[in-house]
């Protein structure tokens, strides 16, 4: 299991013990299969055995198993104690698996873990588009809102606070974006090279003040439609 738990690092000595024990499990998937298509009825008694088994390599390539069938949900319905940590270590590089993990914490009112799954989906490296971002922290936000034992209520508050600040953020960026999305004035090469800048991950607000990604002009841009009405209210009170 060490193996698996460490990445399955190249060149690694386990590995050619790990790929003997596949093949052994894959015997058991190939009966598993034939049991599916030809005894259906023994199907539940068949997986039963399987999810009292010791052998979390064995449950873990079990679980790649249905995955590659695209059974992919049937995760979800699984109450043995490995499901977590299998979940848990393929999200880190898989966002199938990250959320499946979520969706696994939501169906048992595990909120606070659900959010937490969500925000770091938000913010990931994964390649995803702004909107799919904020859709994550909009959901995490609504979990953050939903019912926890009082002794994660505190840290519940603080992930609260975390994601309504990244939402602000993004909704800023997702403005930016339209914006230029819309401004006829900016060439295509330029526009090309800001979306793929803005459309993706969330922009830390350090770098935005840094102009590291050379926004500057399009921020005044977004903020222009307000000069006027800060000189209206100056001229009003003056």
């Amino acid at each position: 299991m060490s193996y698996l738990v460490d990445g399955m690092p190249e060149g690694d000595p386990r590995r050619a013990f790990y790929e003997k024990r596949l093949g052994s499990y894959d015997l058991v998937f190939a009966i598993l299969d034939t049991v599916d298509k030809n005894a259906p009825q023994l199907r539940e008694s068949a997986y039963a055995e399987i999810y009292e088994a010791d052998d979390e390599v064995f449950q873990s390539s079990f679980f790649d198993w249905l995955f590659s069938r695209g059974e992919a949900q049937k995760l979800l319905d699984i109450e043995v104690p490995g499901i977590v940590a299998y979940l848990q270590r393929k999200a880190a590089t898989s966002l199938k698996h990250a959320d499946l993990l979520w969706q696994y914490f939501s169906k048992r009112e595990s909120f606070y873990e659900a959010a937490c799954v969500l925000r770091d989906l938000a913010t990931s490296d994964f390649d995803l588009l702004l909107d799919k971002r904020i859709e994550y922290l909009s959901r995490a936000r609504s979990f953050c809102n939903c019912f926890c034992p009082i002794g994660k209520r505190q840290a519940m508050n603080d992930l609260l606070q975390r994601v309504q600040e990244e939402m602000d953020v993004a909704l800023i960026q997702n403005d930016v974006l339209a914006r230029i999305t819309a401004d006829k004035r900016i060439s295509e090469t330029k526009m090309k090279d800001l979306v793929s800048q803005i459309n993706g991950n969330l922009v830390p607000m350090s770098d935005v003040c840094a102009n590291k990604m050379q926004l500057h002009f399009v921020f005044i841009l977004f903020f222009l439609p307000f000069l006027s009405l800060i000189r209206s209210f100056y001229l009003q009170n003056s």
